[in-house]
């Protein structure tokens, strides 16, 4: 099981999906508080765009810590 702390990078979002970056503020029994570190647009053009600052509470199950991924989403299949 992945632990996360207060002031971890992690990434979250949809595996084959746009890809939130952000800062563990709390951590929670099941979620973490979030803090987005950078803006997303939303899917639809109409929809409204995400700015950096903006909280999301994830489960842990969702989040990778950002320097694991190693460049990459952490969600590509291995090429073997």
């Amino acid at each position: 099981m992945t632990t996360f702390k207060p002031g971890d990078h992690v990434v979250f979002g949809r595996p084959n999906g746009t890809q939130t970056h952000g800062i563990v503020r709390k951590v929670n029994g099941k979620t973490l508080k979030i803090e987005q570190t950078e803006a997303r647009a939303v899917r639809f053009a109409t929809g409204p765009l995400r700015q950096a600052g903006t909280k999301w509470r994830v489960a842990t199950s969702l989040v990778r810590h950002k320097a694991a991924l190693g460049g990459g989403s952490g969600f590509e299949s291995s090429d073997a």
